[in-house]
């Protein structure tokens, strides 16, 4: 009798254990692993190529003077000049843009700030606060700013440093 009892206890445990094994080999088979191995190659090869120095460099070239020599950019990407021609004027656009707008959330932040800072009572908590959103304000001014150098090299075609920049006797603005 205790043979009995125990038989079926062992063949729900065996028909459970064979479910949850045959799960797992359905599970397994569903799992696409040339496609997880294709990609763990193209991965790799991406680092390989990131790690990699290139021949040549990144964006325009430029010569002893710093100015930005379209000609051999045109030259060294295989492009025609009115092409890096027509992608100075479009990055100009953008450079203004994103400018301007920085510049204008820079200030909307500030003046959100200022506000804020004067219609609450001076609290601790409200110190900590109004120290802690003072660099949201400050980082779209440096973002404004940094795209305002990017379009005043692009408008001179000069590789100038921000206190170039800074001192120039040209339009300040971006345009």
């Amino acid at each position: 009798m205790e043979g009995s009892a125990y038989e079926p206890q062992q063949k729900e445990a065996g028909l459970l254990g064979r479910g949850f094994k045959g799960l797992k080999q359905a599970s397994l088979k569903a799992i696409q692993w040339e496609l997880i191995k294709d990609n763990a190659q193209f991965i790799h090869k991406l680092g390989v190529l990131l790690r990699r120095k290139n021949d040549h460099q990144s964006g325009f070239v430029v010569n002893e003077a710093r100015g930005l020599d379209v000609a051999a950019t045109a030259d060294l990407y295989q492009v025609p000049v009115e092409f890096i021609e027509q992608l100075i004027r479009k990055r100009r656009r953008q450079t203004k843009q994103a400018a301007y707008c920085a510049f204008g959330f820079g200030w909307l932040t500030f003046f959100y700030w200022l506000y804020q800072s004067l219609n609450q009572s001076w609290s601790s908590g409200h110190v900590i606060e109004t120290f802690e959103f003072a660099p949201f304000c400050f980082v779209f001014f440096l973002v404004a700013f940094r795209n305002a150098l990017l379009n005043y090299q692009l408008r001179t075609r000069h590789v100038a440093t921000a206190m170039e920049y800074l001192r120039t006797e040209e339009m300040f603005w971006p345009a």
